[in-house]
């Protein structure tokens, strides 16, 4: 599954349209490109992976749980890159992407984040929840706030 997916040149140039939305001011067009970006699934991974390295944060946070959505492996290293993304909210997208994207390989990386010092606590929250959507949760964890 590593390789580049081939799509018609009309499925590239409707993705890459809303690619383009995503880091729109309108909120509701901000959304509604990454839900039917989440729609193409597999289709859209190669272009998602690319997007997740733009400069604005809000492109990078849209991407990044896009490619969660997406339960594609490909998007498996640049959802780990981004659990350390400067800007908190790609961070703990990224993070609870992992959970999303059900690849078994991201828990010692969540475990990892899991039991970061707690000036990190809604990192440490969203590491724990993705742990908990992949069935890995440690039974000590699962009784704390």
């Amino acid at each position: 599954m590593g390789t580049i997916m081939e799509i018609s040149a009309d499925t590239r140039s409707r993705i890459e349209r809303h690619i383009g939305n995503l880091g729109s001011s309108d909120t509701a067009i901000a959304l509604a490109a990454e839900r039917r970006l989440i729609r193409f699934g597999t289709k859209a991974v190669d272009l998602l992976i690319d997007a997740a390295n733009n400069v604005d944060p809000q492109v990078r946070f849209r991407s990044v749980w896009a490619l969660g959505k997406s339960r594609d492996e490909r998007a498996l290293p640049t959802i780990l890159r981004l659990t350390h993304d400067v800007d908190e909210a790609v961070a703990y997208d990224a993070i609870m992407a992992l959970g999303e994207l059900g690849d078994m390989r991201a828990v010692p990386h969540l475990l990892e984040l899991a039991a970061m010092p707690d000036d990190e606590r809604s990192l440490v929250s969203a590491s724990r929840t993705a742990l908990w959507k992949l069935g890995q949760l440690p039974a000590e964890w699962d009784d704390e706030e």
